[in-house]
């Protein structure tokens, strides 16, 4: 995900505009044309890491709060969450991201794009999963939903391999991606409730971590007097 954001060239606003008489004339001054020109909006600037991780900070907490006992709204509360914000708004940084040519981040929002996806519809009752589920019996709809969570777990792990040359909050929040669907793998085949509660915790966790990351990406020092630090690259050092 992309971690650096792009530098906006500064634009100046005027209050206000003198005008010498009613009449407006146009001239062909090249001059004036390269100053108007140097105040308009630079095409290419925006940066589409802060909304794929804003999506991904608001699913995660309620499916934390969902996985730690403190909702049992889980199919309404997730399923428009998931699709309508988490599926849809990393699926377009995605999307972005390829424009701009950033591999590691335009698969990795794609990726858990899908996941929004796959898991939102599996939720939707005429999906029949919860049908399903309640047939078979809770021990058959555990081990389910370790499977499913198995093959995300795995390539987490191989997106967080790759962030030790990233800045620290990306080390963070993919190492906390891996370790929830870890915990809730682990769960879900040991049938075991515990786990999988602390699987939620660590989601709340991640989605505080994601919030920090789309604040700290969103609040660039063009439009904010706010600033968060994201951690230096690994090797990289900053020089005052």
């Amino acid at each position: 995900m992309s971690t650096h954001s792009t530098d906006k060239n500064d634009i100046t606003h005027h209050e206000s505009i003198t005008m010498p008489d009613e009449r407006v004339h146009v001239h062909n001054n090249s001059s004036q044309a390269a100053a108007v020109a140097a105040h308009m909006p630079v095409a290419g600037q925006f940066d589409p890491a802060p909304l794929g991780l804003g999506a991904f900070a608001c699913t995660s907490l309620v499916l934390g709060l969902v996985n730690t006992g403190q909702t049992d709204l889980f199919p309404s509360v997730a399923v428009g969450l998931c699709l309508g914000y988490g599926a849809v708004a990393q699926l377009l940084a995605g999307l972005f991201e390829a424009r701009r040519g950033n591999t590691f981040s335009a698969t990795a929002f794609c990726s858990y794009a899908c996941f929004y996806f796959s898991y939102g519809i599996m939720l939707m009752p005429t999906s029949g999963f919860a049908q399903s589920a309640e047939a078979a019996g809770a021990a058959a709809a555990s081990t389910a939903s370790g499977a499913f969570q198995l093959p995300w777990a795995a390539i987490s792990f191989l997106f967080f391999l790759a962030t030790f040359k990233q800045p620290i909050i990306m080390r963070v929040f993919l190492g906390l991606i891996f370790l929830t669907f870890f915990l809730g793998t682990l769960g879900g085949f040991l049938l075991n409730p515990a786990v999988t509660k602390a699987s939620g915790w660590v989601s709340i966790l991640l989605s505080m971590t994601a919030f920090y990351g789309f604040a700290a990406l969103l609040w660039t020092k063009e439009i904010s007097y706010i600033t968060l630090p994201i951690g230096a690259p690994a090797g990289v050092v900053k020089h005052e």
